[in-house]
């Protein structure tokens, strides 16, 4: 084996393969992704100064074997996407790659980056890097992930939650029907958003991170989530994504945002908000229940992952967790 360094664009028709071919990997880590990440993320102050190292392994026959796409500065690395929103994040290689090959591939590294540490977070339990690091590195941090499985038919998966949790949807309905007039959802899959909806979008967003953070809602941050952040030009534009849009009385009150996943059996949803001043019909727990009902009646997706976060409405909805880790190696 031997590395090459290479553009992102010079690797595409390879990345696209192998991420294709391997189902563990997720849209963090999709060609489009990461075209997007290395086009925006200097925006971010702590990702200013970082530069890119897009690392291309091949075998003793040049064929492609793996991609390793970092950016880094002053003796750290990084996967390209950390320092972002994102939920998991992996090397790229096929399905089918051996834990020997895993060993080869961080003896070369240990050449190419001699002297630096590579900080390797969000590593997905499914993940074959994971298995192969779990082996030879401690794992410093386990983040919590939590994915609801409603099956294929949305009066069976009510039915199977608390008897608690099923009264509350059931009052919360009632409640909807007494009170607000007209309410709808629509579901954009694999479809750009207009812009005018990104600005709506956007606005509940931002609204949530100011008020869960205790900040003033200032003008560059809300100019940079709209126009450069890497995750609002995904799940608007990038050809898996998927948002969930719920409005009552016609204003715009609870999204979902994120992408169709590469086994096509899931939606990862990195965003959620919804509008407090309808906090009383509970917004946030209708757009997800209409967004499965939704997916069971009009796709074969069977799994909706709410992503990073042990918030309890996850649970009480039936989600189960699973689990991102996170390796620092000394080179």
């Amino acid at each position: 084996m031997r590395i090459r360094k290479a553009s992102l664009r010079e690797v595409k028709d390879k990345w696209e393969r192998m991420y294709t071919s391997n189902h563990a990997h997720t849209p963090y880590s999709s060609y489009s992704f990461n075209e997007i990440v290395q086009h925006y993320y200097r925006f971010g102050p702590k990702r200013a100064l970082l530069r890119t190292k897009i690392l291309e392994i091949l075998d003793d026959n040049q064929n492609t074997v793996m991609i390793i796409p970092l950016y880094g500065r002053g003796g750290q690395y990084y996967l390209l996407g950390d320092l972002l929103m994102t939920g998991h994040l992996d090397f790229i290689y096929e399905q089918g790659i051996s834990n020997e090959e895993f060993a080869q591939v961080f003896t070369l590294l240990r050449s190419e980056l001699k002297g630096t540490k590579l900080f390797l977070n969000k590593i997905s339990q499914r993940s074959k890097l994971n298995d192969y690091l779990a082996l030879h590195y401690p794992a410093l941090q386990k983040n919590i992930c939590v994915n609801i499985n409603f099956g294929t038919d949305y009066e069976a998966y009510i039915g199977s939650l608390s008897s608690n949790t099923r009264r509350r949807i059931n009052n919360m309905y009632n409640r909807i029907k007494r009170e607000i007039p007209s309410w709808e959802l629509e579901v954009m899959m694999r479809t750009p958003v207009p812009r005018s909806l990104e600005d709506g979008i956007l606005r509940l967003y931002t609204q949530k991170f100011f008020d869960k953070n205790h900040v003033r809602a200032d003008w560059f941050l809300r100019t940079s989530w709209r126009y450069t952040n890497p995750i609002t030009m995904s799940t608007m534009r990038m050809e898996d994504n998927f948002n969930s849009i719920l409005r009552m009385n016609g204003g715009l009150v609870a999204v979902l945002c994120g992408y169709v996943d590469n086994d096509e059996c899931t939606i990862i949803s990195p965003r959620g908000a919804m509008d407090r001043t309808y906090s009383r019909y509970n917004p946030g727990t209708v757009v997800i229940l209409e967004t499965i009902k939704w997916l069971t009646r009009n796709t074969k997706v069977t799994n909706l992952d709410l992503s990073r976060g042990n918030e309890e409405y996850k649970y009480a909805l039936g989600g189960k967790e699973h689990y991102n880790y996170s390796y620092e190696i000394d080179f």
